[in-house]
């Protein structure tokens, strides 16, 4: 299920696997057999069959991924979630912790893995009917909407789903809530925490941003 996909190298130990759902070389029924009860649940609650497919291969390729860092086989691989909803790894190999997450968008799915820190990655397909106005006064600070603003009228769209998906990305990694998007993005260190945020090629229509963590006080 995996055989065709390679990761890419964004930075030493972080790795981004990206693949494209509606490829044909997919499909669900080899990913079903992988799941957890309460992960064939979750997809028996989908109301559209293609969303139905999707969930599972997503869930399915997850599971795939971290068998290829693990060595588990894809179906004893046991995922829980922490309070914000972010999947993690609950029975890592001893002394190899594992730190992933995951974004989908339209027919593409990103997977980000390290073994140096927390992850978060965020993707989006730019929807051109998205009211990204109205909600940039919710989720981004005066000083983010003016620079918006400041930009010609044709690039304003794709610069707003940048920031969306920088500030989600940074926050998926950190571990923070959705409040925390308000926020301006910090520098690159809090106390010893350190952060890095990679800007995503995905292709037209896509963008997309990556975010490792690294505890420097371990």
């Amino acid at each position: 299920m995996i055989n065709h996909l390679k990761p890419i190298l964004l930075a030493v130990g972080l790795h981004l696997w990206r693949t494209d759902f509606s490829l044909p070389v997919w499909q669900w029924q080899e990913a079903w057999g992988m799941l957890s009860s309460d992960e064939k649940k979750r997809a028996d609650g989908y109301v559209f069959p293609q969303d139905r497919e999707r969930f599972i291969l997503r869930r399915g390729l997850l599971r795939m991924l971290i068998s290829f860092y693990t060595g588990l086989e894809p179906a004893q691989v046991r995922l829980g979630i922490n309070r914000y909803g972010k999947p993690f790894l609950e029975n890592p190999r001893p002394n190899q912790p594992l730190y992933f997450n995951l974004s989908h968008s339209g027919n593409l799915a990103a997977y980000l893995f390290s073994r140096v820190g927390e992850t978060g990655v965020d993707i989006e397909k730019i929807d051109p009917a998205y009211p990204w106005e109205t909600v940039s006064k919710h989720f981004c600070s005066p000083e983010e909407q003016e620079q918006i603003l400041s930009l010609p009228k044709n690039e304003r769209q794709r610069a707003f789903f940048a920031l969306w998906t920088c500030k989600e990305a940074y926050v998926k990694a950190t571990g923070q809530g959705l409040s925390a998007l308000q926020d301006t993005l910090p520098g690159r260190r809090m106390g010893s925490l350190e952060w890095q945020i990679t800007p995503l090629e995905l292709g037209e229509g896509y963008v997309g941003h990556a975010t490792v963590t690294h505890d420097r006080s371990k």
